[in-house]
């Protein structure tokens, strides 16, 4: 991360959403696990941690993360705290829609792939989809220098 600042200090670097989701999945999914209801349960935790990343705005988020604290809390303390300390609080602008907005325009409907890897771990996934090199040089410098593009 910090390469990114010293070299293209005009960029917004951006987490990968792909990872961060199976960071959750790694860390979390075990309390779920051996309970009754344990994979529906889970499934909903999960559906909140989608809900807060795709968050149109900043009041949008803190409304869900609260409401996130309310359902979780204090019965899933640890999994709670580890979203929040891990990823919410020091990375919401590099993972959050809320703060991803200047991305979304450079790369509209593209700006879901937060990486190189779709859902399936199949990579390339932005150069497909964009279609040549040359493209993505193009979103490239749209994205560093705004407007010259």
């Amino acid at each position: 991360m910090n390469a990114i600042t010293t070299c293209f200090p005009s960029s917004t670097a951006l987490l990968c959403l792909w990872h961060a989701n199976k960071a959750v999945l790694r860390y979390c999914q075990p309390a779920f696990t051996g309970q009754q209801d344990g994979l529906e349960a889970w499934n909903e935790f999960y559906k909140h941690w989608h809900l807060i990343m795709r968050s149109p705005d900043e009041q949008t988020f803190y409304k869900r993360v609260e409401e996130f604290g309310k359902q979780y809390l204090p019965d899933y303390l640890q999994e709670v705290g580890y979203i929040k300390t891990t990823w919410l609080d020091p990375y919401k602008e590099k993972l959050v829609k809320a703060w991803d907005r200047s991305v979304d325009e450079a790369l509209g409907a593209i700006g879901e792939y937060h990486c190189d890897l779709d859902a399936n771990g199949s990579e390339n996934a932005l150069a497909e989809e964009l279609g040549s090199g040359l493209a993505i040089l193009e979103v490239y410098e749209h994205m560093v220098a705004p407007g010259t593009g």
